[in-house]
């Protein structure tokens, strides 16, 4: 998906100074353990990765939850949480329900 590889593109670019949470991204505290997980919100977003058909994936975030063990967590995420990512990182894609 180009959509994915674009996010992707701006959130490895070493020249941005974008970082984003799973704070930024609004999947803390009741959302988290909605989900399945209970965080603390700080964690990173390093890249995004989608599985199933091209034409309707599903698509996660994948976080450094300690970067000190390289511990990586998959977030599936919603259409508003794709539209916020892609707000943060200055990109104008159009995700659907």
């Amino acid at each position: 998906m180009e959509q994915v590889g674009e996010l992707n593109a701006r959130l490895t670019d070493r020249y941005a100074t974008i970082a984003v949470t799973l704070d930024d991204l609004g999947l803390v505290g009741d959302e988290s353990r909605r989900l399945g997980h209970d965080m603390s919100g700080r964690e990173t977003v390093m890249k995004v990765a989608w599985f199933g058909s091209p034409s309707f994936p599903d698509i996660y975030v994948v976080l450094a939850v300690n970067p000190a063990t390289q511990q990586l967590k998959l977030v599936l995420l919603q259409p508003d949480e794709l539209r916020t990512l892609s707000r943060l990182v200055h990109c104008t894609h159009h995700w659907s329900h």
